[in-house]
């Protein structure tokens, strides 16, 4: 028969946890987020970028450069600056998701018809990269993006993607900040529990 042991107390781990997340967030506070981004996208000038090194082309140097000075974790949206409606927007990326061509995010079902917001998303590290998997570029079809090039192209869709560069000590607090912003932006798409 085992004997029931007492319980080791984690107390420490959790004063720890809170004193460095208080920490954190007290810092931010007091200066803001390290950097803010914008960048306009206009989804029909999206080139095929499949078969060729992105991060070689002139039309996204600029992009990819300023993208790549980023180095903190990041809380970014696709905010949605076209005239189309919701409705056609996810009309349109529900036709590309039945192709199951390339992995997209969760469309809700109960969606904000009212929202400017495509999509909500956190990076804690290489932003750049994460930028080209939402554009459509990424090699692996089965990394979840939104696959821009793919569907929003034809629809003529235009973005802008916006975001905020926190610092380092701001990683593991970023699934919170990204969850707080998508209940209050409603995006479109992309899972937020």
């Amino acid at each position: 028969m085992d004997i029931l042991k007492k319980p080791v107390k984690m107390n420490h781990i959790l004063s720890d946890f809170l004193s460095d997340t208080c920490n954190s967030l007290e810092n931010l506070r007091r200066n803001n987020v390290y950097k803010e981004f914008y960048y306009h996208i206009k989804c029909e000038n999206l080139e095929d970028f499949l078969s060729k090194d992105i991060t070689q082309s002139v039309q996204y140097q600029n992009l990819l450069q300023d993208l790549m000075q980023i180095k903190g974790p990041v809380l970014y949206w696709y905010e949605i600056t076209s005239s189309h409606s919701n409705n056609d927007i996810i009309k349109t990326l529900k036709e590309y998701k039945q192709k199951k061509q390339r992995a997209t995010p969760v469309i809700y079902k109960n969606y904000d018809r009212r929202t400017k917001i495509l999509y909500v998303g956190k990076c804690k590290e290489n932003f750049w990269g994460r930028v080209i998997q939402h554009l459509g570029y990424y090699k692996t079809p089965t990394t979840q993006g939104l696959q821009l090039f793919h569907w929003a192209k034809e629809l003529r869709l235009e973005v802008r993607l916006n975001a905020l560069e926190f610092a380092s000590d701001m990683k593991d607090i970023m699934p919170v900040i990204e969850l707080f912003f998508a209940k209050q932006l409603h995006p479109l798409v992309g899972r937020h529990t």
